[in-house]
């Protein structure tokens, strides 16, 4: 939650927000300036399911012997089978590896990855000593783990969004709701759930947001009506839809839905 409020704070400054990245993230979050503009980008360690031992071994071989220059590169450096699947996979939904091919690519290639990876770190450890007792190396084959000769479907746009908020609990990329909440930006004139305080008690507010919850019940003269909760980019507010109301809408107040909310 502290980060979701820091997030939303930090784009309202102007700020920008980098998702993590193979290559520029360490375990905490950092400080950019070689562009433009400063951005403050993710660390590694604020991706769920990715515990710090995994991370801290792709970490200090990155800062040992500099940038991997790709997956192969990545595999032929770090046992990926010691990092585990899990954290990998929260890795691809975090963004890491963007700079190499997409969430779809990866989560097509993963097992690949990981058995080529546990392979050649195999093949390596059962060929360090020679017979004669000096060491031997093993020459990495050249190998395209992200293209199998099959193309590979890509993710829908909504469910990369929702990718990385299941990695990382905030949107980094583009909130789901940017675009339908700036639509209805000229009906709402910029007001939102945020900028409602004790000085709106029994004031008529218009919000736009989208449902994320809607709880039925029956009111003691049997009547139908609903609690629901509304969303926008960085709060939340609950609904409370009494019975007239309730019976015009509820065909309209379904979870996910975005909505015009016009109340007191």
């Amino acid at each position: 939650d502290k980060v979701r409020r820091f997030f939303a704070e930090a784009k309202n400054l102007g700020i920008d927000i980098a998702a993590p990245d193979i290559n520029r993230s360490q375990l905490e979050f950092t400080i950019e300036d070689e562009g433009e503009r400063p951005l403050i980008r993710f660390g590694l360690g604020a991706i769920k399911n990715a515990g710090e031992a995994s991370l801290s071994q792709i970490i200090d071989e990155r800062e040992a012997n500099g940038v991997f220059t790709g997956v192969q590169d990545l595999c032929d450096r770090v046992n990926l089978q010691q990092v585990g699947k899990r954290p990998l996979e929260y890795m691809i939904k975090a963004r890491v590896f963007d700079c190499w091919g997409t969430p779809a690519q990866f989560m097509d290639a993963l097992d690949r990855i990981v058995s080529y990876s546990s392979s050649t770190h195999k093949a390596a450890s059962a060929g360090q000593m020679t017979l004669f007792g000096g060491t031997a190396t093993v020459a990495p084959m050249n190998v395209d783990l992200l293209h199998p000769g099959e193309k590979v479907k890509e993710i829908e746009h909504k469910e990369l969004l929702e990718f990385e908020k299941e990695a990382l609990g905030v949107h980094v990329s583009e909130h789901p709701l940017e675009r339908p909440l700036a639509a209805l930006h000229r009906v709402t004139k910029g007001f939102t759930i945020a900028n409602i305080d004790a000085n709106y008690n029994g004031r008529s507010v218009r919000l736009a947001g989208m449902i994320s919850h809607v709880r039925t019940l029956t009111t003691k003269k049997g009547d139908p009506m609903a609690f629901a909760t509304l969303e926008d980019l960085d709060s939340k507010i609950d609904l409370v839809l009494f019975p007239k109301t309730w019976k015009l809408v509820r065909e309209q107040v379904t979870v996910d839905q975005v909505m015009l909310v016009v109340g007191k």
